[in-house]
């Protein structure tokens, strides 16, 4: 459901799956594992260099390092991408802040419906609402540098419009970063592979109409 204030509203029919991401990264790390996957919690990879004999990744964990040979690479690390960083020096992407919050309390809004809300008045923000377990789960997003602002009004536009309790303190609350899709991947000026590397998901700029996100979209890619 699209919301325009001043406009009106649009509805969009198109079922789509909702899950609490570390419900489906629990299940991917299952999947992974079975088919014989070994998985490095809390590793962290430093640098990525590229000869003719395959890539040298260095990797971080609990203060050391370790250099790992590999035929292949599959950047699937977001917006922040290390693999884009080391490989693709050349792809710059536009990304924005989003910050989202969880409450208990149900707005007056259809909880069938994944709802964005754009003001005319602060393009490109938005504003978006859905209902997951119990849970209203509210995203706000703006160009960096402009997203703090932008909350304050949105949550006064929520409460006046929405039955928003603006004084309750939210559950949980949590930040990322979402790429802006790339005009090099539109006129084909820019590949997200090279070599045996390619960059899937946010990592590349690829983000999942409507809902935005970056994790079907690097399932998919």
């Amino acid at each position: 459901m699209f919301h325009v204030p001043g406009a009106g509203s649009q509805k969009l029919d198109h079922f789509i799956r909702l899950s609490w991401r570390r419900n489906l990264d629990y299940w991917m790390n299952q999947q992974a594992q079975a088919k014989g996957v070994e998985i490095w919690q809390d590793a962290r990879v430093s640098e990525i260099n590229w000869d003719d004999q395959g890539f040298s990744v260095v990797l971080e964990k609990s203060g050391r390092s370790k250099e790992v040979k590999a035929r292949f690479v599959v950047g699937a690390d977001g917006a922040a991408s290390r693999v884009r960083h080391s490989l693709f020096p050349e792809l710059q992407l536009t990304c924005v802040q989003v910050y989202e919050e969880c409450y208990e309390q149900e707005l007056n809004l259809d909880s069938n419906y994944f709802h964005w809300i754009h003001s005319l008045e602060h393009v490109p923000a938005i504003i978006a609402v859905h209902r997951k377990d119990n849970i209203t789960v509210i995203d706000f997003g703006h160009i960096i540098g402009h997203l703090k602002p932008f909350i304050a009004w949105a949550k006064d536009f929520i409460a006046s419009n929405h039955n928003f309790n603006i004084n309750q303190k939210p559950i949980c609350q949590w930040g990322c970063l979402e790429p802006i899709f790339p005009k090099g991947l539109i006129n084909h000026t820019f590949l997200p592979a090279r070599g045996n590397a390619l960059l899937v998901g946010e990592a590349a700029g690829f983000v999942l109409p409507v809902t935005g996100d970056g994790i079907g979209a690097g399932i998919k890619s």
